[in-house]
């Protein structure tokens, strides 16, 4: 047996086109099973010749790989989670000096810190979980993309390869050295843009902004050997896919958030973080106070009582919902802590942020997965890749993500193997008559052009149209 795991029907397809291609992309939605197929190109490779494999993953996600290789590879594996400096050099000094094939799982920031030990030791396998990361241009793709030159097997995983524009596509591609075309020739057959002139200090610069793609299907062609893509209806039955109940809690705003919100429309706003500031909004930091002040005045000023009608309307449907696990989240970190902070009146609670460590995480999670008077579980963003919570059949947003893959990630937490709900119930709580609906909307749009790219269908999840969504509004 190729891994201690018996492949489902449609794993050895995705294992076999890797091997082959040796650049290759996987974008099989979330619970299809990226993970144990990247495992299984790495062991079909070790069977013909010793191996050294680098994953690299987000932080939160390193442990989990690691688990993960140690459960389904034969192989010898290593992994870097945090320490000193020698630390991580005893640990690569052993991973390469290893007398047979291993695995050495790392996060993106050991990558870049530690790049001269990758630089100067053959690795002849690379794995980029959540790899849209590569098609952002900074230094970690500036290292990446010197690796994968010298590296034969260059593997990337991610059930989103863009978020932002269609250019996304492209990079990540360019970026593991799969080159059909020019940027700029990928750019004019396939992306809607308009150019704008900017004013920089060297004079003015012509920048497109991206809008849309085009000639899809013939984008497609020109990719089609280099990447695979399965959603849940390619590779289960109607009857086992598990239905999405979505549904909406709309509220007034209180008294001071109406006040603060009219002067965020107004270009200004006085925030109180321990002192006074008057400050003139640009475009992102108006939007970005504008949610917060829909969540709570208090996110602004610290000066007013921490109340919030959306952490109202919470806890009557916590109540509603009675005994179950419900994953609950929330967009900012000190929101987050709020509504934490809130529940555990109606069961203990655990809330998951970026200034945690991976130790305190894993706890929370086992914590979560097999305790009984653990109810609740809150998180910010760090929660959209690593989490498996099938234990709860419920997801509550708090707010909006900024990505409308961002909110299929965070439901798919809870739609994977192993949930025995007979469906999953979705809340969105929105504030009513504000920009909320607009976010809403422009989520929808941005999913569209996805949906046209890969046949997504979660899309269809929204089984609501937006006329009717602001109707409602």
């Amino acid at each position: 047996m190729l891994l201690k795991y018996k492949f489902k029907p449609w794993q050895p397809e995705a294992v076999k086109r890797m091997v082959e291609m040796k650049r290759f992309a996987v974008f099989d939605t979330v619970g299809v099973g990226k993970t144990v197929e990247s495992i299984g190109a790495i062991q079909l490779i070790a069977n013909n010749f010793d191996v050294k494999a680098v994953v690299v993953a987000e932080s939160s996600l390193v442990l989990q790989w690691k688990n993960e290789c140690e459960k389904f590879s034969h192989l010898k594996v290593f992994y870097v989670a945090s320490g000193s400096k020698e630390r991580r050099h005893r640990i690569y000094s052993e991973f390469f000096n290893y007398a047979g094939s291993a695995i050495l799982v790392i996060n993106y920031g050991k990558l870049r810190f530690d790049f001269d030990v990758f630089r100067t030791n053959k690795i002849d396998v690379l794995v980029y979980d959540e790899a849209l990361i590569l098609s952002n241009f900074n230094d970690t793709r500036r290292f990446a993309c010197w690796l994968n030159q010298k590296t034969e097997f260059v593997f990337a995983l991610t059930a989103t390869p863009f978020s932002r524009d269609i250019m996304q596509w492209y990079d990540l591609f360019d970026c593991i050295g799969v080159q059909p075309m020019s940027r700029e020739t990928f750019m004019n057959s396939f992306a809607e843009f308009t150019i704008d002139r900017i004013r920089t200090k060297k004079g003015y610069i012509k920048k497109p902004t991206f809008t849309g793609a085009k000639n899809l299907q013939l984008m497609k062609q020109y990719y089609t050997n280099y990447y695979i893509r399965r959603t849940k209806k390619d590779v289960k039955k109607d009857t086992e896919i598990i239905p999405h109940n979505i549904y909406y809690r709309l509220f007034d705003l209180s008294k001071e958030q109406k006040a603060m919100y009219a002067k965020i429309k107004d270009g200004f706003i006085q925030i109180y973080r321990g002192e006074v500031e008057n400050k003139e909004l640009e475009p992102l930091s108006a939007y970005t106070s504008t949610l917060q002040v829909l969540d709570s005045a208090y996110l602004l000023d610290q000066r007013l009582p921490k109340q919030s009608p959306k952490i109202d309307g919470l806890l009557s449907v916590l109540e509603e919902i009675g005994d179950e696990k419900v994953f609950i989240y929330s967009r900012f970190r000190t929101f987050g802590q709020m509504v934490t902070d809130a529940i555990q009146k109606l069961g203990k609670a655990h809330f998951i942020h970026g200034e945690l460590d991976s130790s305190t995480i894993e706890q929370y999670k086992q914590d979560f997965k097999y305790s009984a008077s653990t109810k609740y579980l809150v998180a910010t963003d760090i929660a959209q890749r690593g989490l498996n919570l099938q234990e709860a059949s419920t997801i509550i947003f708090m707010d909006l993500p900024a990505t409308p893959d961002a909110i299929f990630q965070l439901i798919g937490r809870l739609d994977r193997e192993g949930q025995t709900a007979p469906f999953i119930n979705v809340f969105f709580m929105l504030s009513d008559n504000t920009v909320e609906f607009n976010v809403f909307n422009l989520l929808k749009d941005r999913q569209k052009i996805f949906d046209d790219v890969l046949d997504e269908s979660g899309s269809k999840m929204f089984n609501i149209s937006k006329d009717e969504f602001i109707k409602m509004l």
